[in-house]
């Protein structure tokens, strides 16, 4: 079962993605900030990382530099606003539960 850690301030948005993915079949893991988003990195191992970028205690950037420093892991961006992904994927809110799961099925299934 692959682990997708969603890290978000928005509890409303976690929990729609939450039960979504997890009816899909993935063991799903959620922050509700950047810090915490860091910190579980280590014990959950995720094999992809939703990371949303307005974020308290730290945002998208500074979370993606320290998973990209410590870990090999893909990271989709999703964020309401228009935003710089580095080559990251990027789904800009609001999507549909279909579209973001075409985009994790890319990643995590076909794996180009």
């Amino acid at each position: 079962m692959k682990k997708i850690l969603l890290i978000d301030d928005d509890k409303e948005t976690n929990q729609i993605f939450h039960n979504y993915l997890t009816e899909l079949g993935y063991d799903m893991h959620v922050a509700y900030d950047g810090i915490d988003g860091i910190n579980k990195m280590s014990i959950v191992k995720p094999d992809l990382v939703l990371l949303d970028f307005y974020m308290p205690g730290a945002n998208g950037y500074d979370v993606m530099y320290n998973i990209q420093k410590n870990y090999s892991v893909p990271i989709i961006f999703i964020s309401s606003d228009e935003i710089n992904s580095f080559g990251y994927n990027f789904l800009k809110k609001p999507f549909s539960l279909k579209k973001l799961e075409k985009t994790i099925n890319v990643i995590l299934v076909n794996k180009f």
